[in-house]
């Protein structure tokens, strides 16, 4: 197994990255919604232009990823990924902490993120690094589909 320090974080590139992402994401999350196609949702985010989409390679391989996003008032984590293969050795703390170092160099005080109730190898990764489960209910409405 390549030691995590062999692994680069990289800002997300389009031309580059975008298949193995949307590969990626559809191996880790398995989403059968079309709002959460890894395709859409990559062209949302680089709508945003805000630099805030990282991804882990190992030489040509995209091996994980992370999306952050700041409104000015919290921040945000998304879709930390890392392929099974390449969990458990610290990609997964090097994309988190990566993208809490950029939110914070944008004066960012306090980062949320969601995790699906029933992952809890994802509660114990997140709370081994410092984050807390809070009493909240999360609310979502679709503004359109699709």
């Amino acid at each position: 197994m390549t030691v995590p320090s062999a692994a680069t974080i990289d800002r997300f590139d389009a031309a580059r990255d975008f298949d193995q992402v949307a590969a990626l994401w559809r191996e880790i999350f398995a989403y059968d919604s079309p709002h959460n196609a890894p395709e859409l949702v990559i062209e949302k985010k680089l709508e945003q232009r805000d630099g805030l989409f990282f991804v882990a390679r190992l030489g040509q391989s995209v091996v994980g990823t992370v999306m952050a996003g700041y409104d000015g008032h919290r921040g945000w984590i998304y879709s930390l990924a890392v392929l099974p293969d390449y969990r458990g050795i610290g990609i997964g703390s090097r994309l988190l902490r990566h993208a809490e170092a950029r939110l914070a160099g944008l004066g960012c005080i306090k980062v949320n993120l969601q995790i699906v109730e029933c992952n809890e190898a994802a509660v114990g990764f997140y709370e081994r690094l410092g984050y807390d489960i809070e009493p909240r209910i999360s609310m979502g409405k679709h503004l359109r589909s699709g």
